[in-house]
């Protein structure tokens, strides 16, 4: 798949529509080449079935990532020269010769380099053997024929394994930096198996179409569906190529699913529906000879009609279905444009005003929009050259129930520690919806005002914490002898007034040093008994969201008049709960 990506650069350069180009003529391939196998299967009698299967897998919306999500050619691709060695091989069995067997073979090595799905197709290979032998061949001339091609099947798959060994150690790789099965069981594959083959063959996005359209449409396919059953029952007992077309199809959706099961997903918003391209191509070979193919021997003029109208209806739902998964995916390059132009922004901002450049870190990353996989992981890569000039430096810290916080801020830790990143060079920001972009999370720096105003030392300028351990010690200086008592100021942005407690030397805030002062939340305010535990009632408390906090320290006169401020500081806290 990096080959024609490779190629295409000196073609297209970083004009994304070139490579959307090819992915859409890729996925048209695969459904004039189903198109033409189910067509060579039925014996060319009927072409609607053919274009049946064709329209099903071509519009089908949970093709939507394989087609749209450039990198994802990988599935179209091994589906493709999947598809032309089933051809190639059926063209060979029925002039019993080595020349399309042999091309065939090739396209299996093709396919293997792709995706390791492929390695189901040999067993497809001898399945037409058995089933399609040539014209007069016996069942017994059939099965030899078929462990004789098998030989070469076999050795390019051992060929394979050996080579997949040697370059990785190992014969079964890990997926998404997991062992397959922690994979499983951290996404639940296998209890939502159901619920899988469900949004996969009855594709409707509920979060962009809304309940009643999406449950509408899944009616209208399960009608089509319903159709298909019935037909293709009555088919199988009457047509031989029926039967050999729905044995074809079935194995082929079984063996593209079953061996990658723990780690197949997909949600009702269609997250994930690149795993089900290959299962739907077996789906539309079973499907459409059922709905469109004429129906031998009595009843034809009641179930033909009843088969194209229900086939039509459930190419017309996915039609539907599809172009509104469209409309997420455009939705979801807004958002990826947003978020990087508002980075770029930042950094240009920061650059016209002389500040250093920043490293930036943003909060609650989204990794999908209605389903479409967008920034994910790939934040970094996404700001990066080509794409970006100059780079901006990034950490996504991704705040979502199912990834835990302190995993992300370990992560920074080791970020600032192995680039050298100083800690005043970090601008943390939030990543919006309405309009897609970025807000730097704290607003413009409050200066310090007033003569000899306190120094707030700890903790750091623009540093982290989790609320789930210790409190911190918030360390200030202060050099002005008018000072009788300090005032520690938080603001948030959901509030918008500064709060704090009273801090007293002597009673909640220790001199640990002449002039350097160390309190602690939990030590409250002698003054305001009824003052909750800051860090306990309100900080540590479980947070949706990482709560930023900006805090600096007031001098007080005998009188409690405010006689300097310090410059804020910026505190970010994190719950790093079990969650």
């Amino acid at each position: 798949p990096l080959l024609p990506g490779y190629l295409e650069h000196a073609l297209w350069g970083l004009d994304v529509r070139g490579y959307h180009l090819s992915n859409i003529l890729m996925q048209i391939l695969c459904a004039i080449a189903l198109m033409s196998l189910v067509d060579r299967l039925g014996g060319g009698r009927d072409g609607m079935a053919g274009l049946g299967a064709g329209l099903l897998v071509l519009l089908a919306p949970s093709a939507g990532e394989s087609v749209v999500w450039i990198m994802q050619r990988m599935v179209l691709m091994t589906s493709l020269f999947m598809l032309w060695g089933l051809l190639l091989w059926l063209r060979g069995i029925e002039g019993d010769r080595r020349g399309p067997r042999l091309l065939a073979l090739f396209m299996l090595v093709l396919a293997l380099l792709s995706k390791e799905i492929a390695l189901v197709l040999p067993g497809l290979f001898f399945l037409l053997e058995l089933m399609r032998g040539p014209n007069g061949s016996t069942a017994g001339q059939r099965m030899r024929s078929a462990c004789r091609w098998a030989l070469p099947s076999a050795a390019l798959i051992a060929l394979y394994f050996l080579l997949r060994y040697l370059f990785w150690g190992r014969l079964v790789n890990s997926y998404a930096g997991m062992e397959v099965m922690d994979y499983a069981r951290h996404n639940r594959v296998f209890e939502r198996f159901g619920a899988t083959l469900l949004n996969g063959l009855l594709p409707a996005n509920p979060d962009l179409l809304g309940r009643g359209p999406a449950l509408a449409l899944r009616a209208a396919m399960a009608l089509g569906f319903g159709v298909a059953l019935l037909r293709g029952a009555l088919l199988w007992t009457r047509s031989s190529r029926h039967r050999l077309t729905a044995a074809l199809g079935a194995a082929l959706a079984l063996l593209t699913i079953l061996p990658i099961a723990p780690i197949v997903w997909v949600d009702e918003r269609l997250f994930n529906a690149r795993f089900f391209h290959g299962p739907m191509l077996g789906v539309a070979m079973i499907a459409a000879p059922a709905l469109f193919a004429r129906m031998p021997g009595r009843g034809a003029g009641l179930l033909d009609p009843l088969g194209r109208l229900a086939g039509m209806t459930l190419v017309i739902a996915y039609a539907v279905s599809l172009s509104a998964q469209l409309v997420a995916f455009d939705r979801a390059s807004d958002q990826i444009l947003g978020i990087r132009a508002g980075l770029v922004a930042l950094q240009e901002e920061r650059a016209r005003l002389g500040q250093p450049a920043p490293r930036i870190v943003a909060l609650d990353v989204p990794d999908q929009y209605l389903g479409v996989p967008t920034l994910e992981y790939s934040l970094t890569q996404a700001m990066k050259p080509p794409l970006t000039k100059p780079e901006v430096s990034v950490v996504a810290l991704l705040a979502r129930d199912r990834l835990r916080p302190g995993f992300w801020l370990g992560d920074l830790d080791r970020q600032i520690e192995t680039r050298d990143w100083p800690r005043s060079g970090l601008v943390f920001v939030e990543c919006r919806s309405l309009p897609f972009g970025v807000r730097p999370i704290f607003g413009p720096r409050a200066g310090p005002r007033g003569a000899s105003p306190p120094r707030p030392t700890l903790p750091a300028d623009l540093s982290y914490r989790g609320n789930g351990g210790a409190e911190p010690d918030f360390v200030f200086e202060s050099s002005n002898e008018a000072a009788v008592a300090f005032r520690l100021l938080f603001r948030t942005p959901e509030i918008d007034f500064e709060f704090g407690p009273r801090l007293v030397p002597g009673l909640n805030c220790e001199e640990i040093a002449p002039g350097r002062f160390r309190f602690r939340p939990s030590m409250a305010d002698p003054s305001q008994p009824d003052l909750p535990d800051l860090w306990e009632r309100v900080v540590r408390k479980p947070l949706p969201r990482p709560l930023p906090l900006t805090w600096r320290i007031g001098s007080l006169d005998a009188d409690g008049r405010t006689i300097a401020l310090s410059i804020d500081q910026r505190l970010l806290v994190f719950d790093t709960g079990s969650r």
